[in-house]
């Protein structure tokens, strides 16, 4: 019995040791909560200019700065799947000007997608030209005649192959 309450005394000491919690702290709402804006987690997201009025949507949770970087102060965080309308057409350091409820700032491009919507769907390029056709392929090569059978060959006479055979043919001992 002793063993048991030393063996888990040592169990429950060694998990403290090693920082297991016994209990997590709570976690403060994300309105509140600073986010780490790390683009390659975040995914593609946008690039380049997009139309003022465009309505976008947030692919996780973003940090709405007061300006462009990521030194600047949030204001909130716009929860995953927010819309916010685009306030300014050109980014700035990977950043647009944004407003989500009634708040203007800056989110992070990589966290943010087109809604697919058609009042604020982005610019469709055109169609692409269709390609050129191709030049023809040059002519087949000459293909040479096949070549005649070998003539036959004389036959040998038969004394000769006797002969032949005969002096191939081992002496044996007497």
């Amino acid at each position: 019995m002793f063993k048991q309450r030393l063996s888990l005394a040592v169990l429950v000491l060694s998990a403290a040791a090693c920082g297991v919690p016994a209990c997590a702290p709570a976690t403060p709402p994300a309105e509140s909560q600073e986010l780490s804006e790390d683009p390659v987690a975040a995914g593609e997201g946008l690039s380049g200019a997009v139309p003022v009025g465009t309505q976008l949507k947030t692919t996780g949770n973003v940090n709405l700065r007061s300006g462009p970087s990521t030194s600047n102060s949030v204001l909130h965080v716009v929860a995953k799947g927010s819309q916010v309308t685009v306030a300014a057409s050109t980014p700035k350091n990977g950043f647009y000007q944004v407003k989500h409820g009634g708040t203007l700032g800056w989110c992070a491009g990589s966290y943010l997608e087109p809604t697919g919507s058609a009042s604020g769907a982005l610019p469709v390029a055109p169609p692409l030209p269709p390609l050129p056709p191709l030049p023809p392929l040059a002519p087949p090569l000459p293909v040479a005649p096949p070549l005649p059978p070998d003539p036959p060959l004389p036959p040998v006479p038969v004394e000769l192959t006797e002969k032949y055979l005969l002096e191939l043919q081992p002496t044996l001992p007497e």
